[in-house]
């Protein structure tokens, strides 16, 4: 198979796929030639019309033909057989050219290959030079994992497959969120990595922690991708679409290069007025640029009901069990400015609850079918009971924003407690008696003293923000906030990055640009997730 020269520089992997993933050595592979082509059924099922007929010949010509007329359907209903991993051994598929890792952690057992945590497995469906005629063709594959594990699917292609051009390599990800612990079914339609020709696809490629029990090419009925629980019917029973990401990214064999320049922030004391009614403010905002050798892709979406949510609600969440080692971001002071793998996208909301600006935010997100985190302020949760209860009936997560919004590092210890203290107990009663986990400090103020208290005292995860969109400035336009959030995405993309996103439920602009906003995260190859996802921890403490 192609392959960049292993002395080429690699982009480096995200921390659910290892290094060795963008450059696997079966490209180096002589492979025999594949069977596969747009319309064929495997060549095993291709014999079973003829046995049957010769069993059947003495039955009449016409139940002859209606039986090859309902196998021929059945046939296509099931689609081309790409691996059943019937054989427990070997780097071979049904189509005759290479599947596996060369991470040497794969478990075979019949009917099933167990995909480690930080390992991958990849089907090739075309051989070297050769690449796949998949138009209108969809990926069906089984699965297990357990439920709400993150489940990503990377397809790769040639730039070119005629002539051949190695130089370049296409790479999109779908990712799903198993359903269920027991067999699911999912279903991706070439038309949902979106910026692919369909016609250059060589392989894909699983990252672990999964189960894969099956994997075939079938007739797109759909232009989403889909995931349910295992039936008794074919593809078509993995009908409940759920939002996916995808993202693409084009290296080039012979280099691959990335520089970003970090964010330097200047953080200052403020004046602000934080009631649910009004907001005023001045502040010193973190400014940051970048660069990156990257495009990405905008995500199949799709029309009618709200799609179910992601994740679990804050109540019902576990932390998930094997996720790769976490990479963060953080400042000078620990606070938090990233999620811990890439592809993650934290929309977050400052100061409310709000008594008509939150409940539109509550809306946009239904719509959307994501789960966000609000960070409240004590004294607009005492004010607004019923919007509090509205964002936890939502299955929102809340966090804790101090109970007047001060700037922290202007009060004493004692101060600082009683400030924290307060909005604990007015938050409680929402969260099932327990404590927040996630902390944000007004206007972002943090030192090294105010931390000591928080970290000691509280045992918060103290967030502070990758993006901000500004909302509170009287200069900011909607348009303004589009272009920024696009901006920032296109420059850090999904496939390296994750970010936290700051906006404010008590700001007329963050309700006109929420629609925009969502859809924008999904088309740029993000997974909208609430902090306890972004950070795979507790929602709430006790």
């Amino acid at each position: 198979m192609r392959r960049p020269p292993a002395a080429a520089p690699l982009p480096s992997a995200p921390p659910s796929l290892p290094p060795s993933a963008f450059a696997l050595p079966w490209r180096q592979l002589a492979l025999p030639p594949s069977p596969l082509n747009s319309c064929s059924t495997h060549p095993t099922r291709a014999m079973a019309p003829r046995s049957l007929h010769a069993r059947r010949s003495g039955r009449g010509l016409g139940l002859v033909l209606s039986l090859l007329t309902v196998l021929a359907l059945l046939s296509a209903a099931r689609g081309q057989l790409v691996d059943d991993f019937t054989t427990t051994s070997g780097t071979t598929n049904k189509l005759g050219l290479w599947r596996g890792s060369d991470d040497g952690n794969l478990v075979y057992s019949k009917g099933q290959v167990v995909v480690p945590s930080n390992g991958y497995f990849v089907e090739v469906v075309s051989p070297d030079g050769k690449c796949a005629v998949l138009g209108g063709k969809a990926l069906q594959f089984e699965f297990q994992a357990p439920k709400g594990t993150v489940v990503r699917v990377k397809s790769e292609a040639f730039a070119s497959c005629n002539p051949p051009n190695d130089s370049q390599l296409t790479e999109q990800y779908v990712t799903f969120v198993a359903p269920t612990a027991d067999v699911a079914v999912a279903n991706v339609p070439l038309a949902a990595w979106n910026q692919l020709d369909a016609a250059k696809i060589n392989d894909f490629v699983w990252e672990g922690p999964v189960t894969l029990r099956g994997v075939s090419l079938m007739s797109a009925t759909a232009t989403t991708a889909s995931v349910g629980a295992k039936s008794s019917t074919a593809v078509s029973s993995a009908t409940s679409t759920v939002p996916q990401s995808t993202s693409t990214r084009t290296t080039s064999a012979s280099s691959a290069t990335s520089t970003r320049t970090t964010s330097t922030s200047t953080r200052t004391t403020s004046t602000r007025t934080t009631s649910a009614a009004t907001s005023t403010s001045t502040r010193t905002t973190s400014s940051s640029t970048s660069t990156r050798t990257s495009t990405t892709s905008s995500a199949a979406t799709s029309g009618g009901a709200a799609p179910t949510p992601l994740f679990p609600a804050p109540a019902d969440w576990n932390p998930v069990g094997g996720k790769p080692t976490p990479s963060y971001v953080t400042d000078e002071f620990g606070m938090y400015q990233s999620c811990g793998w890439p592809g993650m996208f934290a929309a977050t909301y400052d100061d409310g609850p709000h008594p008509e600006y939150t409940a539109k935010i509550l809306a946009a997100a239904k719509a959307a079918g994501y789960r966000l985190t609000f960070f409240w302020i004590g004294e607009n949760v005492r004010d607004n009971p019923s919007v509090a209860q509205s964002v936890i009936n939502a299955g929102h997560h809340v966090a804790s924003h101090t109970w007047s919004h001060p700037s922290l590092i202007t009060l004493n210890e004692d101060q600082i407690i009683a400030e924290l203290d307060q909005t604990e107990a007015v938050i409680r009663p929402y969260i099932g008696g327990k404590r927040p986990r996630f902390m944000r400090p007004p206007y972002g103020d943090m030192n090294a003293a105010v931390m000591n208290i928080i970290k000691t005292k509280y045992n918060y995860r103290v967030v502070y923000w990758s993006l901000d969109s500004n909302d509170w400035q009287d200069t900011q336009t909607v348009n303004g906030i589009t272009s920024y959030y696009t901006s920032e995405m296109v420059n850090a993309p999904a496939s390296k990055n994750s970010h936290i996103a700051l906006n404010h439920d008590i700001q007329l602009k963050a309700t006109q640009v929420v629609a925009s906003f969502f859809k924008l995260i999904r088309d740029k190859g993000f997974t909208q997730v609430p902090m306890y996802v972004c950070h795979n921890d507790v929602a709430y403490q006790n």
